[in-house]
């Protein structure tokens, strides 16, 4: 084999790794040095922990330590995409899924902490919404919207009395306006309401 094509399979070696390919085994003198996923997890917590306030750095932590624990014993530059999708697609402890799409929600959340973390050992990174995309990682797109409750609307769009009566205006000059009390809608509150009178 030439050097030519040792650097050609190479190059293709490692575009099926990044593209989620099975990992080639090894033996114990090839293996894989490199940061560990974990350990760079914890660096990226601390550095960024006076960004975010202490509920934020607690939800972050736990994202991470909870379901990115099948990435913990892989060095940071061998993630690949289809590692990223598989712990995105897992269910949480209530059997629900993390994924639901690119919104600001759990499941967008910690894939930009993912991809925070791998930033600088990968590159491309494997954890972008542009490499996860792909049809063939089965990410919704787009989050599913909630069936309408037609009861519910109509409870909604029931009407509410409203009574008025008009404030006396003894001794008030012909230039200032009446005032209103309004007392109505499903709270039963009083608002104040100043009109003016146009005689």
């Amino acid at each position: 084999m030439t050097l030519a094509q040792a650097r050609k399979k190479r190059e293709e070696e490692n575009v099926r790794r990044r593209n989620g390919g099975a990992e080639i085994p090894r033996n114990r003198s090839q293996a894989i040095t490199g940061k560990l996923f974990a350990v760079a997890r914890d660096e990226y917590l601390a550095h960024n922990a006076t960004l975010w306030g202490a509920r934020s750095q607690a939800r972050n932590r736990y994202l991470l330590e909870t379901y990115a624990k099948p990435l913990n014993e892989t060095p940071v530059s061998r993630i690949t995409t289809q590692q990223v999708a598989n712990v995105l697609k897992a269910d949480d402890e209530n059997g629900k899924p993390i994924w639901t799409g690119p919104d600001n929600n759990r499941g967008g959340k910690l894939r930009g902490l993912i991809e925070g973390i791998i930033n600088g050992y990968a590159d491309p990174n494997p954890a972008t919404w542009e490499a996860l995309k792909v049809p063939a990682y089965r990410l919704e797109l787009k989050r599913a919207e909630p069936k309408s409750n037609p009861t519910a609307r109509r409870s909604a769009l029931k009407t509410w009395p409203i009574c008025a009566t008009r404030f006396p205006m003894s001794g008030a000059s012909s230039m200032t306006p009446p005032t209103w009390n309004i007392t109505g809608g499903p709270m039963r509150a009083q608002f104040l309401l100043t009109l003016p009178t146009f005689c």
